[in-house]
């Protein structure tokens, strides 16, 4: 955990960069800057951090589902603006999207490192509506390819992208990361 943000893979994803003399992405995570660093943002998180390991995994599902629904069950769904998923998050999302039929979900993860998570990371991807992405540990690396997940996410900003796909840097009209688990996705470091 860096901060009030959950990221079980955060410090072997620095040390595993670092060993091989590159910058691993976390060290420059986003949300360690900008709005994320005001105290109200860094309250509110702690308190959905607190609430999300205080409640069971079916409740969280229900919860989260409910919430949605009010704001118009969206068709597209991005799990974690900051942090990732913990091992209980597996039976949350996997009921969250059973909860929510008309929605695709996006799982951008890191905890592909941890042997732990992957089986549930690949039980969420054999899902038909929920794509788990494993994304690269330093900057300028391939997308990473794990075997039951989707094509992998890179983050670069000196060399060119080694992903079949290069993010044109706005979900605004894209949807490539719902929609084409089949491709690896570059995004250029702003």
């Amino acid at each position: 955990m860096r901060g009030v943000i959950d990221c079980p893979a955060c410090e072997l994803s620095i040390r595993l960069a670092r060993e091989r003399g590159s910058e691993a992405i976390c060290e420059r995570c986003y949300a360690q800057k900008g709005r994320y660093v005001f105290r109200q943002v860094r309250a509110n998180q702690r308190a959905r951090s607190q609430w999300w390991h205080a409640t069971d995994p079916s409740d969280r599902a229900v919860i989260l589902a409910d919430a949605v629904r009010r704001e118009g069950s969206p068709r597209y769904f991005r799990c974690y603006d900051s942090g990732d998923l913990d091992l209980s998050a597996v039976e949350t999302w996997l009921e969250f999207a059973e909860l929510l039929p008309g929605t695709r979900i996006w799982i951008p993860t890191r905890t592909w490192l941890l042997p732990e998570f992957l089986p549930g990371l690949q039980a969420l991807n054999d899902h038909p509506r929920i794509v788990v992405r494993p994304s690269s540990v330093a900057f300028d690396d391939a997308p990473p390819s794990i075997t039951g997940l989707a094509g992998g996410h890179a983050a670069h900003w000196q060399e060119a992208p080694k992903a079949t796909y290069r993010c044109p840097g706005s979900c605004a009209n894209c949807r490539i990361c719902w929609d084409r688990p089949d491709l690896s996705i570059a995004f250029k470091w702003r």
